[in-house]
């Protein structure tokens, strides 16, 4: 059904609101995909992003833009085929 979330938003204007504006749910989210093949790419990005959590980079930049813990966020998933990413 094309456009049904957007009409559903304009006829429950102003009824909708967040409930924990204090506590979002995520202030940063970022996330890639590899082709299954690509292992030398996969495993630059996964040691990148070890790199910029164990370095404390990541902190350095959560608390300097206010985003609480962001490095509780980050985790690995793994695709059908065996293949691991991070998502941030």
């Amino acid at each position: 059904m094309p456009g049904r979330s957007s009409n559903s938003s304009a006829q429950h204007k102003g009824e909708v609101r967040d409930l924990f504006p204090s506590e979002p749910f995520n202030k940063v989210g970022a996330g890639w995909f590899v082709a299954r093949n690509d292992i030398e790419f996969l495993t630059f990005l996964n040691t990148a992003v070890d790199w910029l959590v164990s370095s404390g980079e990541v902190a350095q930049i959560a608390k300097k833009y206010e985003l609480g813990s962001a490095s509780r966020s980050i985790g690995k998933s793994v695709d059908g085929a065996g293949n691991t990413g991070h998502g941030i």
